[in-house]
Formats: structure tokens, C-alpha cells, sequence
């Protein structure tokens, strides 16, 4: 194939070009140890330490019969338990993108695998049919005549 110089607007490629694709697997497998690290051993732990202090409830104003009280009450309670949730949902999320990361590096190595295996047995594929081709269709060996010292 032809060079392709990007500078001359003249010289086109005659197919499609595709760049390539790199991957950094050991990057991949870097953020999943550090992000399961950071969940496990510190989101988690501090979200638990949260979650067992707001499972005392509201715990102001128990000895107010003020209508404002009652209702800030209410308020807070609804609070402590949509940001229980929230809470939650961040230890979910990392463990659902650690997981998700892993994935995608574990089937880049499996695609990377295969391509491998399918390059290596279509050129051995190719090779094998290259020969056998060989094998049939070579010509026989000429004979000399040694007293005229020519080839017949």
C-alpha cells in the first residue's frame, strides 16, 4: 500500500482507515482496586457511622407541643431519610462502576485474546493453503541433457 502524506490534498487513501484502539487494562484494573479501596474502606465505613446516628430519629423538640416544632419535625424526619438513601445509593454506585470497569477490562482482554487466536490461525490457515498449493501445482524438475548440456 501506498504512503499517504495528510500535508498533499492530491494523495487520497483508497480505503477506509481506521484508527486504532488502545486500551490501558492495567489503568482499568488501577481505578477498580483504588475505587473498591475508597468505597470499602472509607465511603462505607463513614456512611455507616452516618446511617446509626440518624436512626435515632428526630430528637429535638420531643417536649414541644408548638405546631412550627411538629412540623420541622416532619420536615427533618423526611430528610434523614431521603439523605439515608442518597447515602446508600453512593456506596451502590461505586460498587455498580468498580464491577462495570472490571467488565469492560476483563472483555477487552477476551477480545484481545481472540483477535489474537483468529489472527494466528488465519495466517497459519493461510499458510497451510499456501503450501498444499505449492505442492500440487509445482512444476516438475527440468532435465538436463548432460551431452548437449541444455535444459529440456
Amino acid at each position: 500500500m501506498a504512503n499517504h502524506r495528510t500535508d498533499d490534498p492530491d494523495n487520497k487513501p483508497t480505503g477506509p482507515s481506521y484508527p486504532g484502539l488502545q486500551v490501558d487494562l492495567n489503568g482499568i484494573d488501577d481505578f477498580v482496586a483504588t475505587l473498591r479501596k475508597e468505597v470499602e474502606g472509607n465511603l462505607l465505613p463513614q456512611i455507616d457511622r452516618l446511617l446509626r446516628a440518624y436512626e435515632g430519629g428526630v430528637c429535638f423538640g420531643l417536649v414541644s407541643y408548638s405546631e412550627n416544632m411538629a412540623a420541622t419535625q416532619q420536615v427533618y424526619h423526611k430528610c434523614l431519610v431521603r439523605i439515608s438513601s442518597l447515602l446508600g445509593g453512593y456506596v451502590a454506585a461505586g460498587q455498580v462502576l468498580a464491577a462495570a470497569a472490571e467488565q469492560i477490562a476483563n472483555e477487552y482482554r477476551n477480545a484481545d485474546a481472540m483477535a489474537a487466536a483468529t489472527t494466528q490461525s488465519t495466517a497459519a490457515a493461510i499458510s497451510d493453503r499456501v503450501q498444499a498449493s505449492q505442492d500440487l501445482f509445482e512444476p516438475p524438475a527440468p532435465h538436463w541433457d548432460k551431452r548437449h548440456r541444455e535444459q529440456l
